[in-house]
């Protein structure tokens, strides 16, 4: 029901309203939840990065100088801080993924293939068929390993909407194999925050801030 403007002291007008209009409206403008995650792919420069700063920091002590003020020797590693966090920056890519529905998570598990436990070791094995049964069960959990693995990184593809990159280029898909490369290139960290994000728009309630908290955070900084 509607509640129209009303003369203070006086009883509310109420205005029936058509609940199918009403639903049908907000439903026209909602959508899945989405979240963004950045991955940087010129991961190796942090090392060089971080040693700057360490040089930075000792030769400013060294100098007894403030660091802010600046010198020849700072202005050097200044400049090759600034080149290398340029070259960072223009490695950046946005990959913006959706939560994934009950139909979608459950597609995706039966396409997993099960792989059935070992037979069990029977009374009495000698050594060799000990050290046999041993390599199975270590082999039936590589499978299990790369089953749930491969369910990953289909999980990803699917939920992907798009990925934005630093140069403006744009892609709306993702192949299973590009993410493998991903993994094997960036490593295990990389490839979790990306299905971390995939459970987050899946699971998570999205919030917004309030854009005046973020400038009193900022304020707050200064």
């Amino acid at each position: 029901m509607n509640t129209p403007d009303r003369t203070p002291g006086t009883a509310p007008e109420v205005v029936p309203v058509d609940f199918a209009d009403v639903m049908d409206d907000w439903l026209n403008g909602a959508s899945i939840s989405q979240v963004s995650v950045p991955i940087y792919g010129k991961q190796h420069l942090v090392g060089r990065y971080q040693a700057l700063i360490r040089e930075r920091e000792l030769v400013a002590e060294t100098l007894k100088i403030d660091g802010a003020l600046g010198s020849p020797e700072l202005d050097k590693i200044d400049d090759e801080i600034e080149v290398l966090y340029a070259e960072w920056t223009a490695s950046k890519s946005t990959w913006y993924l959706r939560g994934l529905g009950d139909e979608e998570r459950n597609a995706l598990q039966a396409e997993t293939p099960t792989i059935p436990d070992p037979e069990p070791l029977p009374k009495g094995a000698n050594p060799g068929q000990v050290e046999w049964h041993e390599s199975v069960v270590a082999d039936v959990a590589k499978q299990r390993e790369a089953a749930r693995e491969d369910e990953n990184l289909r999980m990803i593809a699917k939920a992907l909407v798009k990925i934005e990159f630093a140069d403006g280029r744009t892609v709306e898909s993702v192949t299973v194999d590009h993410l493998r490369r991903l993994h094997k290139q960036l490593g295990d960290v990389q490839l979790s925050k990306l299905a971390q994000g995939v459970a987050a728009a899946t699971t998570g309630d999205p919030e917004l801030p309030a854009p005046f908290l973020l400038r009193t955070s900022q304020t707050d900084q200064t």
